[in-house]
Formats: structure tokens, sequence, C-alpha cells
């Protein structure tokens, strides 16, 4: 299982003309969670969090991300796939 992280912002009270950019794909996971929209689960105690409603990942802020199964990664998304790194969580 991957995250597709988009709506990409610099700070998280940024206000964006249009959709922001594209962030990576990282993965895989064993499995996600989501507990009270604070934080996503991404394996055995390791965390995303959650700041003003946008995802936090690599010192950027993501308002739009989904779940994408390894088998349905296209080429493009596959070119966009980074390996998941506990360093990067804010």
């Amino acid at each position: 299982m991957y995250l597709d992280l988009r709506c990409g912002h610099d700070f998280p009270d940024q206000q964006l003309d249009g959709w922001g950019f594209n962030g990576p794909i990282i993965g895989p996971f064993p499995f996600v969670t989501v507990t009270f929209a604070e934080d996503i689960g991404i394996g055995e105690n390791r965390f995303l969090p959650i700041v003003n409603d946008l995802l936090c990942y690599d010192g950027k802020y993501y308002g739009d991300w989904k779940l994408i199964s390894a088998e349905f990664l296209s080429a493009t998304d596959q070119a966009r796939v980074q390996p998941y790194s506990v360093n990067a969580i804010s």
C-alpha cells in the first residue's frame, strides 16, 4: 500500500492559487489507519501528523492524499514513488 500526496503547501496556512503541487508517493506500508483525523498510522508506532487539516511529510503539507495498492500504480505513479523515510516525519 502506498500513500499518494497531493495539493501540496509549503506551510500550513498558505493560501493557494489552484491545487498546489504533487508530492511523492510514499511506501510501501503494511497498513494505514486514521484516528480522529489527528494523525495517520503507517505501521508499528509510526505516524504522519495532520496539522491544520493538512498531512505533514518531509517539511511540506498536503491537503489531498489517497491510498494506492501496489498493483494499481501506473508508470507515472511509479516515477513518483519514494521509499518512506522515518526521518521525513516532522
